[in-house]
């Protein structure tokens, strides 16, 4: 199932605040995957900070902190404006709910591709520890 941005879906039944419909909804989107036993595929934005970042990471989520406990994983999209020209994106695990997880020294994976089109992977490498 595929949600195109979850955070503005229709506000669930009974919350008035913005921070709690956006809990719901996501706590809702895991009772329907676990429910479902598939996979539930969403998008979130980053806060300001996340602009700037080199790697995203759990604080740099807007509006609701708690979306990040209610997800198996979330991974986070990054780039340079340098690796944005050349077609360069760097995956990382922004959460990862069951496996070992080091939030101290992150790891990510760069695929090169294009962007535009949704055709990574041409080339794609992880990083030198």
């Amino acid at each position: 199932i595929v949600i195109d941005y979850a955070d503005i879906l229709g506000a669930p039944p009974g919350f008035k605040e913005k921070r709690e419909q956006i809990d719901e909804t996501w706590r809702e989107l895991r009772a329907l995957s676990t429910r479902m036993r598939c996979l539930v595929l969403t998008a979130s934005q980053s806060d300001t900070e996340g602009y700037s970042a080199w790697l995203l990471t759990k604080k740099n989520f807007s509006d609701s902190k708690t979306k990040v406990a209610h997800v198996t994983a979330m991974i986070g999209l990054n780039m340079t404006e340098s690796e944005r020209r050349q077609n360069i994106c760097r995956y990382n695990y922004v959460a990862l709910r069951e496996a070992e997880f080091m939030q101290d020294k992150p790891a990510y994976v760069a695929v090169a591709g294009c962007t535009k089109v949704g055709r990574p992977s041409l080339i794609s490498c992880w990083p030198n520890d």
